[in-house]
């Protein structure tokens, strides 16, 4: 671990800035397609086979939830809201 002078303060470099710079890099590359994905899951380095599976079926979850959603009107959305099942009774 090494610490990077930043200008709010030194920032200590470990496995969390790591995954915070891919997070940020990520952001970046995906704001470069035409129908960006909103929202994934990332799993730090070196991390065991299993959770990266479970990354990967989040992630597959999650494209085609932002691809639905992101083909509703803005109206549809908003209706939407209210009737998916949250678990929570009103």
């Amino acid at each position: 671990m090494r610490t990077i002078e930043a200008s709010g303060g030194a920032i200590d470099e470990g496995p969390g800035w790591w995954a915070a710079r891919e997070a940020i890099d990520t952001v970046h590359r995906k704001q470069q397609r035409a129908a960006p994905r909103r929202t994934w899951v990332a799993a730090a380095p070196g991390e065991d086979a299993l959770m990266q599976s479970t990354v990967s079926v989040a992630n597959a979850y999650l494209l085609a939830r932002d691809e639905v959603v992101g083909g509703m009107s803005e109206r549809t959305r908003r209706l939407r809201v209210w009737t998916v099942p949250s678990g929570h009774t009103a």
